[in-house]
């Protein structure tokens, strides 16, 4: 299978999940077979990065998009709220989330060989996003200057997808982390099997259980601060790891199949190991203009109904 099948596969598995999204009313397994769509995205693009030509020109038009994309986000919706009376937000922007994935993967390449240099890149890395995040929260209370230009409601995001912020992205920081696992099992289908399967366990045992949101709940049991609960909750939410119960599950039945279904991403497995290694037809352009396009329409069409 080539990497344009793969592609095409995601694509449809990703229109089935974001239909799920924006109907209230759709079955539930649109959003189960939704998981599989991005480990597909992130594997193309492991692959995509090291198979470019000039990797700078790709992570280039990779940002560009995540900007374009939070931009719409903020003009779009306002621009339909006054216009015709369709109001609501998005939040959608995998293309920062395959950024952000393929940058560390770029740094890897730049670096192989060289263990000192590779830890030294990868510190930059980690301090540049540690302190976007503190500049994140500092702004967070003022992120919205809609009564000051109204046509673009949240600069805050845009600015922090502008410089590259782990936050924004769509999806957990340790989900972007598959794009890393993917470009280090490329050489081998045995170990991507076994280095995906072990990762998706992982993921099973991060989340299903929900152990952290159990944590925290005991830490603001115990009479502890509100403040230092909240500071000690950082690095957890900057992982992606929950530690408040947005929508906690009644069961582990219930956080197994309707809250925490992303564990099931482990059946995007057997189609990346009919992956051939070829390119396929292409279509590099296609999924940059489809994937906005697609969020609007059915943003629009839900909201009309």
């Amino acid at each position: 299978m080539s990497g344009t099948a793969l592609k095409i596969i995601a694509v449809v598995l990703m229109t089935i999940d974001h239909i799920g999204v924006y109907f209230p009313g759709a079955p539930l397994w649109f959003r189960w077979l939704g998981r599989l769509a991005a480990p597909l995205f992130f594997f193309c693009a492991a692959e995509g990065i090291v198979r470019t030509r000039d990797p700078k020109a790709y992570l280039k038009r990779l940002w560009l998009a995540s900007l374009v994309m939070a931009l719409l986000e903020s003009v779009v919706p306002f621009a339909l709220d006054m216009y015709f009376g369709i109001g609501g937000g998005m939040t959608n922007n995998i293309f920062l989330s395959i950024f952000e994935g393929t940058l560390v993967v770029y740094l890897l390449m730049l670096t192989k060989g060289d263990g000192k240099r590779r830890t030294r890149y990868l510190l930059g890395y980690a301090g540049y996003q540690l302190v976007l995040a503190v500049l994140y929260r500092l702004t967070d209370d003022i992120g919205n200057l809609h009564g000051l230009i109204p046509i673009v409601s949240d600069w805050h995001r845009i600015l922090f997808t502008a410089l590259g912020s782990i936050l924004e992205m769509e999806g957990s920081l340790i989900l972007m982390a598959a794009i890393v696992l993917f470009y280090s099992c490329r050489d081998s289908k045995k170990r991507l099997a076994i280095g995906y399967s072990a990762y998706c366990a992982a993921y099973f045992l991060l989340y299903v259980p929900e152990p952290f949101i159990r944590l925290f709940d005991r830490l603001r049991a115990s009479g502890l601060s509100m403040t230092a609960v909240d500071i000690l909750a950082v690095p957890f939410e900057l992982l992606g790891l929950r530690t408040f119960p947005l929508d906690k599950a009644g069961s582990f039945t219930d956080s197994l199949l309707r809250v925490n279904y992303q564990w099931m991403m482990v059946f995007a497995l057997p189609l990346m190991l009919l992956y051939n290694g070829k390119r396929g037809r292409g279509f590099k352009r296609f999924f940059y203009v489809y994937y906005p396009a697609h969020l609007f329409l059915l943003y629009i069409i839900s909201a009309l109904l």
